[in-house]
């Protein structure tokens, strides 16, 4: 009896998977705008179906190994995943409506991303961007992202770190 429950749970498994994978359009892709100034690294792009089975868009799904949130995703987090949409959006003028998700590990949750076009303030982030030798001055506080990113040796994060260790 055992290995028949087993067997059941393995093919359902395995059925849920398949439907999974049918499901998907890209991942672990490279997302980049058409000027190739603004990219990011989407874990998976999947079609959106309604509980009929239909396609009724695309889900951008972002997996987060962190802390999960309680309340709300992070800001950062938020603007991460608006930022995939909106590459998405700009990059497929004519594509479906686009849903933005944060899939955390630590306890399977879900969190919806939301809010206004990011693409504006981006553009003027990277225009206003120019590495110098001389690294950004730091700016801690509520409105800072408080960890690590792909700012590397530019992000006043990074070097408040170097000179504390």
């Amino acid at each position: 009896l055992h290995l028949s429950i087993r067997r059941q749970r393995q093919m359902c498994i395995r059925d849920r998977w398949r439907k999974i994978q049918s499901m998907a359009i890209a991942v672990e892709g490279e997302l980049k705008t058409e000027n190739g100034k603004l990219m990011g690294r989407l874990d998976l792009l999947m079609a959106d179906v309604d509980s009929s089975g239909k396609m009724v868009g695309w889900l951008v799904a972002d997996l987060k190994t962190g802390k999960a949130p309680k309340d709300e995703l992070k800001t950062e987090v938020n603007r991460q995943l608006r930022l995939y949409r909106d590459i998405i959006r700009e990059n497929n003028p004519n594509g479906p409506p686009i849903r933005t998700e944060g899939w955390y590990t630590a306890n399977s949750s879900k969190w919806v991303a939301v809010g206004e076009d990011v693409l504006e303030d981006a553009y003027a982030a990277w225009e206003a961007t120019v590495p110098t030798k001389i690294p950004l001055e730091a700016n801690i506080g509520d409105d800072s992202c408080g960890g690590f990113c792909d700012w590397k040796a530019w992000c006043p994060h990074w070097w408040k770190a170097r000179r504390t260790c």
